[in-house]
């Protein structure tokens, strides 16, 4: 309610803030403020000294213990209508909340509200309680069940539980993260890593143990410290396994591969292949492995040794060791040996025979077809009887070179190719070779019983071995054999040699062929004609009946003159004539259609049609 008149204005100030106003009329002992907040309001009660505030305050004890209006909702003097008092949260700024109550508006630093509940206040220390450390959700004491404490935030173990686990990253915040028992990496304590050499590893019980070896690898000392230590596929001690020692007599030992080998000393070898005795063949000295393993020195017909690595013999009389090879010791036989007859070297020749040697000396036998016609055992029987020109069949048996350029001898017969021209008719080529001349004797011309015909030949010759000579006139050799026919074709009369072998007369229009002195003949059928003057090839080449350039015989032309198509008709020339045009003298032969009819007064429109005297003809029409 509105005073009709305002003396002065109370207010409740807080430091230099006007918590509450009011207006006290003057005259008056008190204003009265609307509990509503409003400007005229009523309000208070029986110990608000009948002070009345305006909306949205309330009557509060001053300074004095006077009452004062103070406004609703504000931290500073209580939130709810019925307090008074500031709000009071524990390591918190306050606000009012919707409902009139104090609430939490800024933790301090360091604090937080975990609980939920305003009227705690921000009741967690972050810094050093380490169910709340750092954050609400950070609670220490659940990470693997160790002893913590919470430093500025940050969680940190104090103790390991249980004491087979440990903090081994040196990290704090996650406490004791490795299990000292089970863990590879740290195994038995931090930082033991359980990585045994060459093997497969386990950490069981806080101890590194061996799975399995990686092989080669073995572990023959039984320390799983040094894991699986020995290389057995290199290793001589434990070669191929733990304890197998490889054999080092007279050598250095080796392994490869998991087998035993050694590196024998010199001269000492393996021989026996027994690593067991090591190296136990001195090849300086053993004839059975004399140099090398399996060298065994030959003692074939001698005496062996075997000295500094290299075979010896001492032969035995009368053997020798004619190859020098100790492999077969003394190999040749002085006395027998065909090869070495009498001395190495001494070889016995049994070239086409059979060489033997008899107490150091040669002889052959000879085999079929040969003879040692030298009488010199050196080249055995050297004389081939069925080849040899000088020896044909026997020592001394000479083949005649009597035109043979190449003597030859076969089966023990003299023959060979005779020289050109030349041939063997009396089938003697070892006394006299080839005795007759076949070049030019007519009656052994290319042959011996070749002879040459004198059918029409006068002269009967014969040239590098065939038959020639001259025909006589008339007459021809046309199957090119003068030595069985001679000149055997009369070309004088004859129409299919007419004047030569291949000269056939033509029957092209020549009914009845004719050959007169080598020259083809005949009359011409009716209606044709020799033009060309030649009756050997095409005979009586022209239709005269029908040839405009031969209209009724050789050379008659029929004239083109106003005749666009030439004709012959039986030998006389036709044709019609161009328009305006007529034959008027009957001979198209020599000038054609010579009148033309349109303008020839004589001859006006056709042949013979004069026009009257004084009169003209245009277009084949007389006018005055």
């Amino acid at each position: 309610m509105v005073r009709p008149v305002l003396s002065r204005i109370l207010c409740l100030v807080a430091g230099s803030v006007a918590l509450a106003c009011a207006l006290e009329p003057e005259g008056t002992a008190s204003s009265s403020v609307d509990a509503g907040g409003g400007l005229g309001g009523t309000g208070g009660g029986a110990g608000d000294g009948g002070v009345e505030c305006f909306q949205g305050a309330k009557v509060c004890p001053g300074a004095n213990g006077d009452p004062v209006c103070i406004p609703t909702n504000n931290p500073d003097t209580g939130c709810a209508k019925s307090s008074c008092e500031p709000c009071a949260l524990a390591n918190a700024a306050a606000k009012c909340g919707p409902n009139g109550g104090c609430v939490i508006d800024q933790c301090q630093p360091g604090f937080a509200d975990c609980d939920g509940q305003s009227i705690t206040g921000c009741e967690a220390k972050l810094d050093s309680e380490p169910t709340h450390c750092g954050t609400c959700a950070t609670n220490c004491v659940a990470r693997h069940g160790s002893n913590w404490t919470c430093e500025q935030g940050q969680c940190v173990v104090t103790s390991c539980v249980p004491a087979t686990t440990a903090d081994c990253n040196g990290d704090k915040t996650d406490g004791c993260e490795i299990d000292l028992l089970t863990d590879a990496d740290n195994c038995g304590t931090c930082g033991q890593a359980c990585a045994l050499p060459h093997a497969i590893s386990q950490c069981q019980a806080g101890q590194c143990v061996i799975v399995s070896c990686i092989a080669p690898y073995a572990d023959c000392d039984g320390d799983p410290a040094t894991g699986c230590e020995v290389n057995t596929a290199t290793d001589p001690a434990s070669c191929g396994g733990c304890g197998t020692t490889c054999g080092s007599i007279n050598g250095t030992p080796g392994c490869v591969n998991g087998g035993c080998v050694i590196l024998c000393t010199a001269p000492w070898a393996n021989c026996d292949g027994n690593l067991a005795n090591g190296c136990e063949t001195n090849r300086s000295t053993n004839v059975a492995n004399c140099g090398a393993c399996g060298n065994a020195c030959n003692s074939n017909n001698g005496q062996a040794s075997c000295s500094s690595g290299s075979c010896s013999i001492a032969c035995s009389v009368p053997f020798a060791n004619c190859d020098g090879l100790l492999a077969n010791g003394c190999e040749a036989n002085l006395t027998s040996s065909t090869s070495h007859c009498g001395g190495c070297g001494l070889s016995c020749s049994s070239v086409n025979g059979t060489a033997s040697c008899s107490s150091g000396a040669c002889s052959i036998l000879c085999n079929g077809g040969f003879a040692n016609c030298d009488a010199n055992i050196a080249n055995g029987c050297e004389a081939n009887l069925a080849t040899n020109v000088n020896h044909c069949s026997g020592c001394g048996v000479v083949c005649s070179s009597q035109n043979i350029p190449t003597r030859t001898c076969s089966g023990g017969v003299c023959s060979g190719n005779c020289a050109a021209g030349f041939a063997d008719c009396n089938g003697n080529k070892q006394t006299d070779g080839c005795e007759a001349n076949i070049s030019t004797n007519v009656d052994r011309c290319g042959g011996c019983s070749v002879v040459c015909s004198d059918n029409n030949i006068p002269l009967r010759t014969c040239t590098a071995g065939a038959c020639t000579g001259v025909c006589a006139p008339g007459f021809a050799d046309c199957n090119g054999n003068k030595q069985t026919d001679g000149c055997e074709a009369n070309i004088s009369t004859n129409v299919d040699r007419c004047g030569g072998c291949n000269v056939v007369c033509s029957s092209n229009n020549v009914p009845v062929r004719a050959c007169a002195g080598g020259v083809c003949t005949g009359l011409c059928a009716t209606g044709f004609a020799d033009c060309d003057g030649n009756k050997q090839t095409n005979g009586c080449e022209i239709n005269s009946d029908t040839n405009v350039d031969h209209c009724g015989g050789c050379g008659v032309v029929c004239s083109a003159s106003n005749i666009p198509v030439r004709t012959c008709a039986g030998g006389v020339c036709a044709g019609a004539c161009a328009s305006g045009f007529d034959d008027c003298d009957g001979n198209k032969q020599t000038n054609g259609c010579e009148t033309n009819v349109q303008t020839n007064v004589e001859h006006c429109g056709a042949c013979n049609a004069p026009c009257a005297s004084g009169e003209s003809c245009a277009n084949g029409v007389c006018v005055p």
